[in-house]
């Protein structure tokens, strides 16, 4: 029975490899991989009260690191993602991430094009001042929650590369999974590649 299975896996793949290279080129890049280089800066404030002063709420951590999106399920808009970072500022924790993430179709208007995603995985800190996210007298999990909203621009005249914009949060899930009041909102810019 598995041997059935795996020799029908390498049929497709061989199969798949002697097809024109303009059909493999084709598909690739109509689903590629993404490897992302990030910069974030967030604070503990709940996003509506981020987004609802008049004044800038100062962040008081930063983070830069790299990520990589690979597609899930073939041609499908399903990928997952990988980030590792290293926060700096009032934490000094590495931050890890595993995140599915669903991407739209792209939008080009003249030269400039645009995709949006949106992913729910987990994140966890290691290593040592991962208190960051402490509320008054509640500490946080070092797993939890990780929301992630972005919109990416790229160019016709470059489109291996993309500029992303991206919501970063670090949640609770409504105090079901770690204390009420715990959790981060990051706000990120990164330069994308696609592979």
């Amino acid at each position: 029975m598995f041997s059935k299975k795996l020799t029908f896996y390498i049929k497709i793949i061989i199969i798949y490899l002697l097809l024109p290279s303009s059909y493999a080129q084709e598909r690739l890049l109509s689903n590629p991989s993404q490897v992302s280089f990030l910069y974030g800066v967030g604070s503990t404030e709940k996003i509506q009260r981020i987004l609802s002063r008049v004044r800038l709420i100062p962040p008081v951590s930063y983070f830069a690191g790299i990520g990589y999106r690979s597609p899930l399920l073939g041609s499908t808009p399903i990928k997952l993602e990988i980030q590792t970072l290293k926060h700096f500022g009032r934490q000094t924790a590495w931050e890890v991430i595993i995140c599915p993430v669903i991407e739209t179709p792209k939008v080009q208007i003249r030269n400039v094009g645009f995709t949006w995603a949106i992913g729910n995985g987990i994140s966890a800190l290691i290593g040592k001042n991962a208190h960051f996210e402490d509320a008054k007298g509640i500490k946080t999990r070092r797993v939890l929650n990780y929301l992630l909203i972005e919109q990416n621009i790229f160019f016709r005249e470059s489109p291996h590369y993309q500029v992303t914009l991206r919501w970063h949060h670090r949640c609770h899930v409504f105090g079901k999974i770690a204390p009420k009041r715990t959790g981060s909102n990051f706000f990120v810019i990164g330069i994308k590649y696609l592979i």
